[in-house]
């Protein structure tokens, strides 16, 4: 199975046909992770010759309570391949953290 996000502000491509049709709720009560850009977190552009590093932020919701996340659904087929399961959670914009 594959597992994507893909915000709401720009659904398209593959997953924009299969919005309210292969959709659904996910009902979670986790903590998160957001991959985000060092130089957008620390709010300032790339030094020339400067390479840009991934940072992980962790998000614990407090305090700890269900969520529910909106998601979008397909299975994708190939000739002579075995399918493909996908799943992706609609997102929204990222606190400012990230």
């Amino acid at each position: 199975m594959w597992v994507d996000t893909v915000s709401a502000s720009t659904l398209e491509g593959f997953w924009k046909p299969l919005f309210g049709h292969s959709h659904g709720i996910l009902v979670v009560n986790a903590l998160f992770f957001e991959n985000v850009s060092r130089a957008k977190m620390e709010g300032r552009e790339l030094a020339p010759g400067e390479k840009d590093e991934n940072v992980v932020l962790q998000f614990n919701p407090n305090p700890p309570h269900d969520m529910l996340v909106a998601c979008l659904w397909s299975r994708w087929s190939a000739p002579g391949e075995p399918d493909l399961l996908s799943f992706a959670a609609i997102t929204d914009e990222p606190p400012a953290e990230a």
